[in-house]
């Protein structure tokens, strides 16, 4: 399955975000745009994730 691809104003705060965690610490931007890709994935694969 395709995981779902975050709405334009979603994908601009992970842009944001993943600038200021990389001016933090080299390399962590990166390192949070994949956690974040990997959130979807796994949504994407159990989207009863979470669900009560």
């Amino acid at each position: 399955m395709i995981p779902p691809t975050p709405l334009r104003s979603a994908q601009a705060d992970i842009r944001r975000a993943a600038r200021f965690y990389e001016n933090a610490a080299l390399g962590l931007g990166a390192e949070f745009v994949s956690e974040v890709e990997h959130a979807f994935v796994r949504v994407s694969e159990n989207p009863e994730i979470g669900r009560r």
